[in-house]
């Protein structure tokens, strides 16, 4: 385990880093299902001496070895006699669920080379490191999928996966996936989400925040069934026209560019990407209505 916290705000770049003599307590634990079916369970638990530097801090990291980092969204603080605990889980979960993987469908290709196709979705934010070459070729379907799904959705061919980034100077430089068939043993120690905190004065959940539509409507009659969804890639938006927000036709989705200025994902050159999600309403026919 690190020997320091870095605290970083909602830009993620570095406010403090707390050393040994500020820290009370730091817990870090990893647990992955045996079935593969869920991304890695990976929370940080820290209690440090009291800072106002950090007390409004975002996302707190714990280096892992020279060159890389493991960082953590902070989703609940408090404030207990003198001290601050915060509690957080890896950043990489939230942050993916945000990219959309719109259609793939690999035949017979190596995990890395999906791997690597899936996380071209972010574009060029994230990127494939370390894969065990003795894993098999797959095949498959990816559809409407979040990146976050859609890798754990690769987990299930027998693999597990690990997050990563480097902090370079102040902000984050680089963030990146490792690829193993195992990374741990079984055990039967759990890690309860909230077990360590003494008293949560208040908390932050923006985990279901998003600043981006992609709306799909039911599917449209063919033959005996039903095939792709309506959406509306082919209506137009003008604000001076009334509606509530600008979309040129030929775009599948609508963005509330206040709210990604606000609450986006903090890319690598310093701006703010949309959090974006699929609705799905199977009721609409009507694209204007969607």
């Amino acid at each position: 385990m690190s020997e320091s916290i870095y605290f970083l705000n909602d830009e993620q770049e570095l406010l403090k880093v707390c050393g040994e003599s500020k820290i009370i307590e730091s817990i870090q634990s990893k647990e992955i299902t045996a079935d593969k079916s869920e991304l890695m369970n990976d929370t940080l638990s820290v209690s440090v001496l009291d800072d106002k530097k950090i007390r409004d801090a975002a996302f707190m990291a714990v280096r892992e070895n020279d060159d890389s980092f493991s960082m953590y969204k902070i989703t609940a603080d408090s404030d207990p006699r003198g001290r601050l605990s915060f509690t957080g889980v890896n950043f990489a979960v939230d942050e993916l669920h945000s990219f959309i993987v719109l259609d793939m469908r690999p035949s017979n290709r190596s995990i890395k080379q999906v791997a690597e196709q899936i996380l071209g979705y972010t574009n060029a934010e994230w990127r494939v490191g370390y894969v065990d070459p003795t894993l098999p070729a797959i095949s498959g379907t990816f559809y409407y999928l979040s990146v976050k799904d859609a890798l754990k959705q690769l987990q299930t061919f027998g693999c597990e996966i690990v997050f990563k980034c480097k902090i370079d100077g102040n902000k984050i430089t680089d963030k990146w996936i490792e690829i193993y068939k195992q990374i741990g043993i079984f055990s039967n120690k759990r890690f309860v989400y909230g077990s360590n905190a003494l008293e949560v004065v208040r908390q932050r959940d923006r985990s279901q925040l998003y600043t981006s539509i992609i709306g799909r409507g039911k599917g449209e009659e063919v033959g005996d069934g039903y095939g792709r969804r309506i959406e509306f890639t082919d209506i137009e938006w003008k604000k001076s026209n009334g509606n509530p927000l600008d979309k040129p036709k030929g775009q599948n989705w609508i963005e509330y560019p206040e709210m990604t200025a606000l609450y986006g994902i903090p890319m690598k050159n310093g701006s703010k990407r949309k959090r974006e999600t699929v609705l799905i309403l199977e009721d609409i026919e009507d694209p204007r209505e969607l």
